[in-house]
């Protein structure tokens, strides 16, 4: 599994586990383009002018760890910063959530620690995208 459908992931990492499935889950790392979009097959339905836009995605979630290496663990904070850079870099045509939550229950937290991904999901043009990241890294 990659880490670019984290929750999905991590779902069927407790699943494994609740039901003593005698498998392990290797999750794979989130791959990156040159320009820091994550690859998807559903990056090719992107007009060039929304591939650019699509990379306001990496860059919000680069922001949000630059915050949190400031020391900024407040998670309004974190996402609001997260919205601001996608309007500006992104102009998603939606954003459907930002959200923060715990890496091992996903429940949403108040608060940046241990590990919390950072997961979003915006429409740029008619193409649905997702990306996150975990923090601490």
């Amino acid at each position: 599994f990659g880490r670019k459908d984290a929750q999905q992931a991590r779902v069927i990492e407790q699943m494994t586990r609740d039901l003593n499935f005698p498998v392990e889950i290797i999750l794979g790392p989130i791959i990156r383009e040159r320009d820091g979009l994550a690859m998807s097959s559903r990056n090719a339905y992107l007009s060039a002018s929304e591939r650019v836009r699509a990379c306001g995605l990496y860059k919000s979630l680069c922001a949000a760890e630059h915050l949190f290496r400031d020391g900024v663990r407040n998670t309004a904070e974190v996402v609001r910063e997260i919205k601001r850079v996608l309007e500006e870099d992104a102009r998603p045509e939606t954003i459907e959530y930002v959200e923060a939550v715990d890496y091992v229950t996903l429940k949403p937290v108040d608060v940046v620690r241990d590990v919390t991904l950072i997961a979003m999901a915006v429409r740029i043009g008619n193409t649905r995208l997702i990306d996150n990241i975990i923090l601490p890294q």
